[in-house]
């Protein structure tokens, strides 16, 4: 937080918003790829809106965090439904 008059609440919305107003941008892609081995990999692309960059540094950054954890989650449950139905 790099605002000293930012609560952890508010900080909290920031990020939350972000977050939302990214996914509902569609500013988030997965490519998924092989290794050498032959087994899937994946791969969080992330296109910067405007709006994004005009952000702290420390927003950008805890608003990405959060995009990637939410699309590592909707991947692997994308895998696990895959993998169930086969």
């Amino acid at each position: 937080m790099s605002d000293n008059h930012t609560t952890e609440q508010e900080y909290i919305k920031q990020v939350l918003d972000g977050c939302n107003r990214a996914i509902n941008e569609c500013c988030m892609s997965v490519k998924m790829a092989h290794n050498e081995e032959g087994k899937p990999t994946f791969t969080v692309q992330f296109t910067q809106p405007e709006w994004y960059t005009e952000l702290s540094d420390d927003l950008q950054h805890d608003i990405f965090n959060n995009l990637q954890d939410h699309c590592k989650e909707v991947v692997t449950a994308a895998i696990a439904k895959y993998n169930s139905e086969r």
